[in-house]
């Protein structure tokens, strides 16, 4: 019959399918075997089905060979978190079902901060139960006290950022508050040509020293902030000091303090400028060793400072036959010229160290004379604080 097909026909129209049909992988029919597309809702439903059975298992030899948990005895007065099973199917890009994943987490939403866990990860604190229809036969009562963070727990992300954050910090690396890395070496590396360069331009003393707090714990924000200090010195090259030969050599000398002025420590940190006729010769800016608490008392500490300057700078001079008394130190706080000028010792200042008196007994020697300044005046204000714009033009021009 003509209308019947051959079989040479029927080979050439079916082959292809039969190779795929019958000819499969053994391995990817074993696979489609063992893989459910059950979509689970508790524990009985998964212990029913051999493939989750499988997958739960696999979870449990995982959690052993990494070493997550050990069995022991339940510990008295301690807490003991539940775990629950979680099962999904997981799919490829074409979404076949190719695994079925099921992970053990711990029930974390039932933790109680201070009961259950501190802000920071202890694994030999938390202790959690035998999960459901895996429990020990042999010992049904005991525990898994953890070793590592298991997913569930409140101190998991925790623990997870503590190891991140230490693998960085090997690699040379820190991590501000996005999350962005920050290379120390380029930041190192920045600083210590603006450290060089301070020798020659004071007004960026007060920025490159409080970038330097930093070196330690630094953020892009820092790195970001020390670019800008490079960009102001691109566009100022036209400025640095000037030293004439016809000026005088009288020895002046500006101070200022703030109160607490680093966030971390709470210390306060003075600036001293000195100099020579109406040249600067010297300057400095540093954190103080000691907390105070008032802004007088800052200033007081200041003072001393300064003062060890002015006599270094005195000394040095009287070798070239410049002999120096009542050298004039400008202070914008009258509380602490106050102190300094009463040689009786009070009851608000006797827990200043002893080592910063000894600015008394030079103002009564009539080495130094110590005068007040207002604020708008003190051309150390540069060298404290952050300053509005015309404000600190004013001060660059006038040092």
């Amino acid at each position: 019959d003509t209308d019947v097909p051959s079989q040479q026909e029927l080979d050439l129209l079916f082959g292809p399918l039969y190779d795929e049909f019958f000819n499969e992988d053994p391995e990817m029919c074993m696979f489609a075997l063992t893989v459910s597309t059950a979509k689970l809702k508790n524990i009985k439903e998964a212990m029913a089905d051999l493939a989750w059975i499988e997958a739960m298992q696999e979870e449990l030899h995982q959690l052993d060979r990494l070493h997550v948990w050990e069995l022991v005895d339940k510990p008295f007065g301690k807490s003991v978190t539940r775990l629950k099973w979680l099962w999904k199917n997981k799919k490829d890009e074409d979404q076949t079902l190719i695994r079925n994943k099921a992970r053990l987490v711990a029930k974390g939403y039932a933790q109680k901060e201070g009961i259950d866990f501190e802000e920071s990860f202890t694994p030999e604190e938390v202790y959690v139960a035998q999960p459901d229809e895996f429990v020990n036969p042999n010992h049904p009562e005991k525990v898994y006290r953890l070793r590592k963070a298991l997913y569930g727990l409140k101190q998991t992300p925790r623990a997870w950022y503590d190891e991140l954050s230490k693998f960085m910090i090997s690699k040379g690396f820190t991590k501000d508050l996005s999350g962005n890395p920050v290379d120390q070496t380029d930041y190192h590396s920045k600083l210590g040509s603006l450290m060089y360069l301070i020798s020659s331009r004071p007004d960026i003393v007060q920025a490159v020293c409080f970038y330097a707090r930093y070196q330690s714990r630094l953020t892009v924000k820092h790195l970001k902030e020390v670019k800008r200090i490079f960009r102001y010195l691109r566009g100022t090259v036209y400025i640095g000091l000037w030293y004439p030969k016809d000026s005088s050599f009288e020895l002046t000398a500006f101070l200022d303090a703030d109160l607490a002025g680093c966030i971390d420590s709470r210390k306060s940190t003075f600036r001293g400028i000195h100099f020579l006729g109406d040249k600067l010769v010297s300057w400095m800016s540093k954190k103080q060793n000691c907390t105070v608490m008032s802004s007088a008392k800052a200033e007081y500490v200041a003072l001393s400072a300064s003062y060890a300057q002015v006599m270094w700078m005195r000394i040095q001079l009287q070798d070239y036959g410049f002999n120096y008394n009542k050298i004039p130190l400008y202070c914008d706080s009258q509380s602490a010229i106050a102190i300094s000028c009463n040689l009786v010792q009070h009851s608000r200042t006797k827990h200043i160290y002893t080592r910063y008196h000894f600015i008394k007994e030079q103002v009564e020697n009539g080495i130094i004379e110590l005068y007040f300044v207002r604020t708008e005046y003190q051309l150390a204000d540069m060298f404290t604080k952050a300053l509005p714009e015309d404000r600190f033009k004013y001060l660059v021009r006038r040092i």
